[in-house]
């Protein structure tokens, strides 16, 4: 909130010129300070949505590498399942041989070894079994010995298959940690973009409400300057005569939207466009019954003329009378802003009747 506020209401009054001075110097700089804010968020951005673009391409390597080594492993798996395969067989072909060794010298059936060849009717007939049985030995052995050669050649490839394994798992792990150091940068910059983002969103709060107490300095200075002299507590403003229901308009602007339906609803009064800081006039004598903040009428003033009519003046950017209050007609109670649910500066005017609403032109002479 601002340090500074108009006197008005009776008490005594500062040196507008002086105070309007000391507003603009401020205004300068916060000015300068969201500039510098939103120059620096700009390069924020700007450096965020470079490593959005790294943090993506990072993540395709590292998905590569991850894949890559998916692939090492399953070849490992593949090379390391070859060779067993290969152990066991050679084994069962070992076993297999020392069997018919054994075989061969103690076969009690009579059908193979020293026995068999003792019993030999003739030694041709002995010659062939004997052949016959170095046959199949050696038969064996050279089996064995190619499986031997075989697995020599698969143990080079695992070698081979476990090399691009490491390599593979040590690509992954070092994609995997560019991809962090990455997102902890990414998160850095979101941050500082957040807190910037505040800055700005208070900065420009604060240029807003320097520029209104600054808009009701220089009225005020207009009108201290205007033939007559010094503006002073009660001054009365508004626009034109009062009509048959006794009302005035409390400023002197175009409206731009009408009572009635709006936006699917019903729009509960006149709004009229005027800058911040326009001074608003009681539309009649009365007494004011309700002075502050009012969800989305924002800061609110309604005043009651006796006779179950009352009207209420929606989102001044400041108050200038308080509950309880006798005001006269074209008395000012408050200045045009933008408070509340406002897209911009304008005074929304409602004149009630037991408390529903009226549209205002029923009670209104012409328009602003």
């Amino acid at each position: 909130m601002l340090a500074t506020a108009l006197p008005w209401g009776g008490t005594a009054w500062a040196d507008a010129t002086s105070d309007r001075n000391a507003t603009r110097t401020k205004q300068q700089q916060v000015r300068s300070q969201l500039d510098l804010a939103k120059a620096t968020d700009a390069g924020v951005e700007a450096e965020l949505a470079r490593l959005d673009r790294a943090v993506t391409a990072q993540q395709a390597r590292t998905d590569d590498a991850h894949q890559a080594q998916v692939v090492a492993q399953a070849g490992l798996q593949t090379a390391t399942s070859r060779l067993d395969a290969i152990d066991t067989k050679v084994n069962g072909l070992r076993q297999n041989l020392a069997h018919r060794a054994v075989q061969a010298y103690t076969d009690p059936a009579g059908q193979g070894g020293i026995m068999a060849l003792s019993k030999a009717a003739t030694f041709d007939d002995a010659a062939r079994r004997q052949a016959l049985l170095d046959l199949v030995q050696s038969s064996t052995t050279s089996a064995v010995e190619g499986l031997r050669g075989t697995r020599q050649d698969q143990a080079e490839a695992k070698k081979a298959v476990q090399a691009a394994e490491k390599l593979a798992s040590q690509r992954a792990a070092v994609e995997a940690e560019r991809s962090k150091v990455l997102q902890r940068s990414r998160a850095a910059q979101q941050a500082t973009h957040a807190e910037l983002t505040k800055r700005i969103a208070d900065l420009q709060g604060e240029s807003n409400e320097l520029n209104g107490h600054q808009a009701e300095l220089e009225n005020l200075i207009r009108q201290r300057s205007a033939p007559g002299g010094a503006v002073a507590p009660g001054t009365q403003v508004g626009s034109g005569t009062a009509s048959s229901a006794g009302l005035i308009w409390p400023i002197h602007a175009p409206v731009t939207s009408e009572f009635g339906a709006r936006w699917g609803t019903i729009h509960p009064g006149i709004d009229i466009a005027a800058p911040t800081g326009t001074p608003i006039a009681a539309a009649k004598d009365g007494t004011v019954v309700f002075a502050g903040p009012n969800d989305g009428y924002g800061n609110y003033v309604c005043i009651d003329h006796g006779g179950g009519m009352s009207t209420c003046y929606a989102h001044q950017s400041r108050i200038a009378v308080s509950e309880g209050q006798s005001v006269r007609q074209g008395e000012i109670i408050g200045f045009v802003g933008s408070t509340g649910h406002s897209t911009g500066a304008h005074l929304h005017f409602e004149v009630r009747i037991d408390g529903v609403v009226q549209n205002p032109r029923n009670y209104e002479v012409g328009s602003p």
